[in-house]
Formats: structure tokens, C-alpha cells, sequence
């Protein structure tokens, strides 16, 4: 088993071992809020996921665990920051992913839709709790001072985490509702939201900033002209900070070059990563311990993994895409 493999196995392990054996319920909850650490550690883990079966049949496993100590103990918000990170993820790595697959497109768009829809539930649970309320954002956020001053008054550097997963399953919501006309202009909030974050962490969770912002720009109704030039801009900078995620790469073919009909861009990019990916899977064909880079110490394993189901399933389907 592959050391990050391990560490999310133990990570829980550790946690429920100190739970079940604390009969004292208050012995319980100062179990899990000292094990902050551990869920860190853990969560960051799951970057190093490099194989697309174990996400698909794991990771919403790993949410509902910690769904249930998060039930037992739900004042604490660090879980509940980790479970609107793990039900947004899980829409938009998991289902807006085969969703690319025409076959299973309704479907998956629907699944992508309610996990967003559930992080953005946590996430109005999440700002209550901070004195504050997504409503409260919409009604400030034609004037940016107002938001960030609302935004720096209700919340710190700790609520870095909970508060880009709102944006990203509020702009995954909204962008698989682009029928509903009327909430589009809530993007101006879930921008703002984002950018609070990625001021003042540029490189939060390598580099997420510049793939969320450039999807949302990618996703802006045409009428807001030279969107994807800005899109382009941030893909191009988070290619440069982070050459080893291919994730960049499949986004910027998805949301851009295909949307466009730029078939002579879209026919070099499909090249490129063709070669790219059959790098990684010569890799893999070798023992880790001969293998140059090690494919298992990337910390980009789960965007390459989601990048490269991305890829096959356009490869695939690209006539219809």
C-alpha cells in the first residue's frame, strides 16, 4: 500500500480507536478536536491518490466517516470545513469528470448538482456560525469594499478552507444552472469569495486558485467579452508554478480550445498529452524504487488522475463534446 494510502488508512484508524475506547462523551469530543492534525495530514494525503479506481470507490467512503463523527461532535468546524472541501471535490473530480461521457452526462450533471448543492448547505452552516450568511454576501456584493470588509470581519486566515470550498460548489452550482438566469449574477459573489482567500494564499492547495478562477472565467456568459482571455492568462500562470499537475492542460482543452473549435490548438494539446500520459504510465509499469521521478511521491497524483479520465473520455468523445 502506497504511503499516502496509509496515512488516510491511519489517519481515521488513530481517530476511531481514541473514540471508541473514550466512553465519556466529553473525553470523545476533545479526541476528535486534538486530532486536527491528523485530518490534515489525511486530507492532504488524498492529493497523492494516483489511481482512478481507488478515488471513484473510496472517497465518498472516507466522506461519510467523517460525516459520522462530525455527527457525533458538530461543533467542530474544522470537520465541517473538510466535509464541504470532500462533497465539493467529489463533484467536481468524481461526476463533472464522467459526466464528459455523453452516455452518463444527465446523470452525473444531476449527482455533480446535489454534492455541490450539500457542500453549499454546510458551507451557510459553516458562515452561521461565524455570525454570517450568504445572503448577507449577495446583498454587498456590487460593492467589493463592502464584501471584503464583511468577509474580514466575520472570518480569519482559519477559515481559508471552508470558505474557497463555498465558492467552488457555489460556482460548480451555478455554472450547472446556467439555465436559471436570474442566480447568475450570484458568480460576482462567489468570485469575491475566492479572491478573499487567494490574496492572502496565492498558493492555497497548490495552486486551485488559478484553476477555479480560470474556470469560472471560462464560464462566464459570452456577453462579458475577452472572459477567455483572462481564463487563458490564469492557466498559463498555474502551468508555469506547477508544471507537474497536467490538470491545467485539460481544463484549458475543455472549458476553451473545444468550446472554441480551435482544432489545430485541440489536435497538439491531444498529442501532447497523449505522450504525457504514456510517460506516466511507463512509470508506472516500472518498481518505485527504479522509477525517475517516483510517480508516487507527486503531490499531483489526484489532479494527473482526474486529468487523465478527463482526457480519455474527450479523446473518446470529442465529435459530440
Amino acid at each position: 500500500m502506497a504511503r499516502a494510502e496509509l496515512l488516510i488508512s491511519n489517519s481515521f484508524i488513530v481517530v476511531f480507536i481514541l473514540f471508541i475506547f473514550s466512553s465519556c462523551s466529553l473525553t470523545q469530543k476533545t479526541v476528535l478536536r486534538g486530532s486536527h492534525q491528523i485530518f490534515e495530514d489525511g486530507s492532504l494525503a488524498y492529493q497523492k491518490i494516483g489511481n482512478w479506481q481507488q478515488f471513484e470507490q473510496d472517497f465518498a467512503a472516507n466522506i461519510l466517516q467523517l460525516e459520522a463523527l462530525y455527527e457525533f461532535d458538530s461543533k467542530n468546524l474544522y470537520l465541517l470545513a473538510l466535509l464541504i472541501k470532500g462533497y465539493s471535490s467529489l463533484a467536481f473530480g468524481l461526476h463533472e469528470t464522467l459526466a464528459l461521457d455523453p452516455k452518463q452526462k444527465k446523470f452525473r450533471e444531476k449527482q455533480a448538482m446535489y454534492f455541490y448543492n450539500k457542500a453549499l448547505s454546510l458551507g451557510q452552516d459553516y458562515l452561521e456560525r461565524r455570525k454570517l450568511a450568504i445572503s448577507d454576501l449577495l446583498k454587498v456584493m456590487n460593492d467589493q469594499q463592502a464584501f471584503q470588509a464583511k468577509l474580514n470581519r466575520h472570518l480569519k486566515k482559519r477559515d481559508h478552507l471552508a470558505a474557497f470550498y463555498i465558492a467552488q460548489a457555489w460556482g460548480g452550482f451555478l455554472n450547472l444552472n446556467r439555465q436559471q438566469t436570474r442566480i447568475m449574477p450570484h458568480l460576482g459573489a462567489v468570485t469575491q469569495l475566492a479572491d478573499w482567500v487567494c490574496q492572502q494564499d496565492p498558493q492555497f492547495e497548490w495552486g486551485a486558485c488559478y484553476l477555479f478562477k480560470a474556470m469560472v472565467a471560462a464560464s462566464l456568459p459570452p456577453a462579458l467579452t475577452h472572459s477567455e482571455v483572462s481564463a487563458e492568462k490564469l492557466i498559463a500562470q498555474y502551468k508555469q508554478l506547477h508544471p507537474e499537475s497536467l490538470l491545467g492542460e485539460i481544463i484549458e482543452l475543455q472549458m476553451i480550445e473545444l468550446p472554441q473549435k480551435r482544432k489545430a490548438l485541440t489536435s497538439q494539446k491531444l498529442k501532447k498529452l497523449k505522450n504525457k500520459f504514456a510517460e506516466k504510465e511507463e512509470l508506472l509499469q516500472k518498481p518505485a524504487y527504479r522509477a525517475k521521478p517516483n510517480p508516487f511521491h507527486s503531490r499531483y497524483q489526484l489532479f494527473n488522475v482526474i486529468a487523465q479520465k478527463r482526457f480519455e473520455l474527450i479523446l473518446q468523445h470529442q465529435e459530440v463534446l
